[in-house]
């Protein structure tokens, strides 16, 4: 650090370590700029006054360069010549003067006071002044043969460009270090004040998100307030009954199918085997034969007094006997001691009357529940309920990913102030403070 030091701002004469104390600087964010212009503006004027020395010296050597170009142009030669020597020679100055002249045209002065660029600037004017050079060696030589005096005139020019610049790039060089620390310690103001706006602007937003989230909280408190309300009322309990004996009925309607289903499990194969044979069925008969083979309770429902059910039992029945309906032994058993027992009605009327009236009394509680007040008022409390749950879950989501954004940016800028206290130091020999 010491050589660092020394090399950036010279060696100092050597002090008495008890005498020295090094000055204390506090600095607020607002007054770090001028801060770094108090300490560095004799630095920086001396070189701005360097690049700018530099730049004007450019600029008058342009000039000179195309009034040489222009002289070169013109020029008529008296030398005694072969005419193919010649014409060579004329033919080089043409192209020599062309290629110089775009190397005129690109030449760019930027800005003296962005350093940065005017580095790279002398780098590229030196890589195209060599190209330059090495391009043109054999328009040179050829030209000489006629031109001599005119194009030694764009050559002495072309050496004064690279001289300067060569001079202004070693002096720049040898204040590098310098200028990069200022540079540097510009940018980290610069994206230290920008991620100090982001912070102020995501401070706002979590202010504005833990408001949001207050009254989220107050809104689902009168909510649920409301709901407990109306759990104690009588049309509530009347209601909650309803929907209780409603549960209980399609329970039995369940398991009522399951029963049904059980029942004509024996003949279901016989059933499925007789779709080959509905020839003397009706239309509509067939129907409900589909509808036994798939949903046996629903069968009963739409059958009738069973009439269908009876003539597909009696044809079944028939086709078994004369095996066109063939079964295994256990299954035919089965089958037609199933049949036997549907032929007598009594089991299946008392499912089918049953299955009906319970249907029929779900139909009305639910169409009670339905258009009752109450559970359309509960309803949309409950849907209201959960949206505010949902919404104060995003607004806690929300808040602490802000919380966590804001620590790692709070820890960056702590970071950039510790690096640019470091920096300000080096470059002015004071134990800076920065207040934030």
């Amino acid at each position: 650090m010491k050589r660092f030091f020394e090399k950036l701002f010279g060696k100092r004469e050597p002090i008495e370590k008890e005498s020295h104390k090094q000055v204390k600087v506090n600095l607020n964010l607002n007054n770090i700029l001028k801060f770094i212009e108090d300490e560095t503006s004799e630095f920086s004027n001396k070189i701005n006054d360097s690049i700018k020395t530099s730049f004007d010296q450019i600029k008058t050597l342009l000039d000179e360069l195309e009034i040489n170009l222009d002289i070169l142009e013109k020029a008529k030669s008296e030398k005694d010549v072969d005419d193919r020597p010649k014409m060579f020679a004329l033919d080089h100055r043409i192209a020599f003067i062309k290629r110089v002249q775009s190397f005129k045209n690109t030449i760019k002065l930027p800005e003296s006071e962005n350093t940065q660029k005017v580095f790279e600037f002398n780098n590229l004017l030196i890589d195209e002044l060599n190209n330059l050079i090495k391009d043109t060696a054999k328009n040179i030589y050829f030209t000489k043969i006629l031109f001599s005096e005119e194009i030694s005139g764009v050559a002495s020019t072309l050496k004064k460009i690279s001289g300067s610049i060569d001079q202004s790039k070693k002096y720049l060089d040898e204040n590098r270090d310098k200028i990069k620390l200022i540079i540097d310690i510009k940018k980290n103001i610069t994206d230290m004040d920008n991620q100090i706006n982001i912070k102020q602007t995501e401070n706002d937003n979590l202010k504005q998100h833990k408001l949001n989230l207050i009254k989220l909280e107050d809104e689902e408190k009168k909510i649920h307030h409301d709901l407990t309300q109306l759990d104690k009322s009588g049309e509530l309990t009347d209601l909650k009954q309803k929907q209780a004996k409603l549960d209980t009925l399609k329970k039995d309607i369940d398991e009522s199918k399951t029963y049904i289903l059980q029942m004509f499990s024996p003949i279901m194969k016989a059933l499925k085997k007789f779709e080959r044979y509905t020839t003397g069925l009706t239309k509509d008969e067939i129907q409900i034969l589909d509808t036994y083979i798939e949903h046996p309770s629903e069968g009963l429902l739409i059958d009738t007094h069973l009439k269908t059910l009876d003539k597909i039992l009696e044809n079944i029945e028939s086709l078994i006997n004369t095996d066109q309906i063939q079964l295994k032994d256990k299954l035919k058993e089965k089958a037609i001691t199933q049949i036997e027992k549907f032929k007598k009605h009594s089991e299946l009327e008392y499912f089918k009357t049953k299955s009906k009236t319970t249907q029929e009394t779900i139909k009305t509680l639910e169409n009670e529940i339905k258009t009752n007040k109450t559970s359309h008022k509960i309803e949309s409390i409950r849907t209201k309920f959960q949206d505010i749950k949902n919404k104060i879950k995003d607004e806690k989501q929300d808040i602490d990913k802000l919380e966590e954004y804001l620590k790692t940016l709070n820890n960056d800028i702590s970071e950039k102030i510790k690096e640019l206290e470091s920096d300000l130091k080096d470059i002015s020999d004071k134990t800076v403070t920065i207040k934030f």
